[in-house]
């Protein structure tokens, strides 16, 4: 029952961020307030450090998994942004659900392990047959180029979440993980984007907004710790299903049918996809 109520916390805090990204995406320079949400969502963890494990940032092979880890998430926040802005936070959601269907292929070549071919090829049928459906759900971007991003964020946030358990297997703490990660993607998109048009004003909506995305990645990690990751990974698929309904009671309209699909397809296959994998 923990392990339930935490994960269903995880996916609806995620949620909320997701849905919240959308509302920035509308009220201010998008791309400037990246980085400013990165370097909110570290100092959110530093408090936590003091309880973590000692640091082991510099030794190997912790230093390349955390920059192989920062490289993920830089490029997954673009494909999240990129789409954000020209459709519904619902849309992009359905990318994310599919990171636990990504990570059944990625942990195997990561960990060395026997890759079956069949799940390879579930994998695939489960994510062309959740994205196809939202080929024309974003303005501005063809069916091609909305499905590949789709699929480079879900098999994205499907590395970072394998990156994380090497991390874990390496004796590194969640603060090192979090911290380290966000403080070093909030200066890359410091860089490329400087905040000179972010207004004092605009930190209390970026603060909420990255409050519920560290909630949601703290929750999944205390989750993990301590229950069955099979759950854990079938209540995160229904993150999409949890978006729509944030932004049907928020804006009183109906659901895309093309999303609605979309993210029945990833529940649906993902939940097969584990139960085969057990």
């Amino acid at each position: 029952m923990l392990v339930l109520a935490l994960s269903v916390a995880a996916t609806f805090a995620g949620a909320v961020g997701t849905y919240l990204t959308k509302s920035i995406s509308l009220r201010m320079p998008t791309w400037q307030a990246v980085g400013p949400l990165f370097a909110i969502n570290a100092l959110l963890v530093v408090p936590l450090i003091a309880l973590g494990p000692r640091w082991h940032t510099l030794t190997w092979p912790v230093l390349p998994l955390h920059l192989g880890s920062v490289v993920l998430l830089c490029g997954t926040t673009a494909c999240i942004f990129t789409l954000i802005t020209r459709g519904r936070a619902s849309g992009v959601a359905v990318g994310q659900a599919l990171a636990p269907a990504a990570t059944l292929v990625a942990a195997p070549l990561l960990l060395g392990t026997r890759l079956q071919p069949l799940t390879v090829l579930a994998v695939l049928a489960l994510m062309l047959g959740s994205l196809i459906p939202l080929r024309r759900s974003f303005s501005g971007i063809g069916s091609v180029g909305t499905v590949s991003i789709l699929l480079a964020l879900g098999l994205g946030t499907g590395l970072l979440t394998v990156f994380t358990a090497l991390l874990a297997a390496e004796g590194v703490g969640l603060p090192e993980t979090y911290v380290v990660r966000a403080g070093l993607a909030a200066l890359v998109y410091l860089v490329i984007a400087p905040p000179t048009a972010v207004r004092l004003g605009d930190i209390p909506p970026l603060a909420v907004r990255s409050t519920f995305v560290t909630a949601s990645f703290l929750l999944t990690i205390l989750a993990v710790q301590v229950g069955d990751v099979v759950v854990i990974q079938s209540v995160l698929a229904t993150l999409p299903l949890m978006v729509i309904g944030i932004e049907w009671v928020r804006h009183q309209r109906r659901p895309d049918p093309a999303i609605v699909t979309g993210s029945l397809v990833a529940v649906a296959g993902l939940l097969l996809l584990l139960a085969l994998a057990r």
